[in-house]
């Protein structure tokens, strides 16, 4: 995710009062206001080359077999976050950690990846209550989905937060990844089962596990009709981005 360093201590989850809501993304064009947010995000810190469609995403993602969560107030997108369900068409991270996840699939694990995180505030500190509100229905869809662990992709400097508050661990040591232009990415792993029935979890599990979303917010996701899907900004970007890997 490489996302934030702010303190695990503002992990308060109260954010309904400010007019922020979160909500599975439903329409294409949502998605790719989300993407659109998760390219100016990694923008801002060099962390991808600027494209002309300004979207940022992985072939994986633009699937059935991916949730795209954002975040509101009032009509304008502010923070975005996409999960990835395993399949065979395996995860992002697959890209420099192929042999992790394969141990992990290898034990009869089902793996989800979090990740295309995105927000309009420059501050990171702004964005702590955002993204435990947007990780509550990452966290709510993976358990409808017998998820196992969740796993992200940080920059070495901000494993911190996600070991303190989320209950990640590192798995295996720092690669150079293509997808943030080689830049080091820690493979962090959080067993939910294990959090799920622990009495001393990180305060932002607790909260996540205290405040499950209703399944049927997942009714109207959307689910990337190949069609549609085709003939839109995020396929043009992935073409791009295939040709730009085979030069």
């Amino acid at each position: 995710m490489r996302e934030s360093s702010t303190n695990s201590n503002a992990l308060t989850g109260n954010v309904a009062s400010t007019g922020f809501v979160t909500m599975p993304v439903a329409s294409l064009s949502s998605v790719v206001d989300a993407w659109r947010l998760t390219y100016n995000w990694l923008r801002r810190s060099d962390a991808i080359k600027p494209n002309k469609h300004r979207i940022h995403t992985h072939p994986q993602a633009a699937t059935e077999h991916a949730l795209v969560v954002a975040g509101w107030i009032g009509p304008l997108p502010v923070s975005t976050l996409t999960a990835i369900r395993d399949s065979d068409l395996g995860l992002p991270l697959d890209r420099c950690f192929a042999n992790e996840l394969n141990t992990l699939r290898d034990q009869g694990r089902t793996v989800f990846e979090v990740s295309l995180f995105g927000d309009r505030r420059r501050e990171m500190s702004r964005t702590t209550d955002s993204l435990l509100w947007l990780m509550r229905l990452i966290w709510s869809w993976g358990r409808l989905h017998d998820a196992s662990d969740f796993v992200i992709g940080v920059a070495p400097s901000v494993r911190r937060f996600y070991e303190k508050g989320f209950g990640f661990t590192c798995v295996g040591e720092p690669q150079p990844y293509g997808a943030v232009n080689d830049r080091p990415t820690q493979l962090m792993r959080c067993d939910i089962n294990h959090w799920r029935v622990a009495t001393a979890a990180p305060p932002a599990v607790q909260f996540l596990a205290s405040h499950p979303a209703e399944p049927s917010v997942f009714n109207d996701r959307y689910l990337f009709p190949v069609q549609e899907v085709s003939q839109s900004p995020i396929s043009d970007y992935l073409h791009q981005r295939d040709s730009d890997c085979n030069d």
